[in-house]
């Protein structure tokens, strides 16, 4: 009987008493290295395009419109309406 006819799972059971593995193409394990190595090229590539695009941002409160935000939202609150200093207490 040759290999070729006997049927085996492909997939380990419990109830088995041994475990099978699937014949398959070993090409495809030797390629998983460079395969690997490919991915975290790529990785490592978008990880520096995406780093140079975000070091040019300003610093949170070093632009006009952080700087108008902060005069209107950063008042201190008086409960009085927010004339603090005003003689409206």
């Amino acid at each position: 009987m040759s290999a070729g006819s006997v049927e085996s799972p492909s997939v380990w059971s419990a109830e088995s008493e041994f475990a099978y593995i699937a014949e398959g193409d070993v090409s495809s394990v030797s390629a998983a290295p460079a395969d690997l190595q490919g991915i975290g090229v790529t990785l490592s590539a978008a990880n520096a395009t995406a780093s140079s695009a975000t070091t040019g941002l300003l610093v949170a409160g070093a632009d006009e419109v952080s700087l108008a935000a902060a005069a209107v939202f950063g008042r201190p609150l008086t409960g009085d309406g927010g004339t603090a200093g005003a003689g409206g207490g």
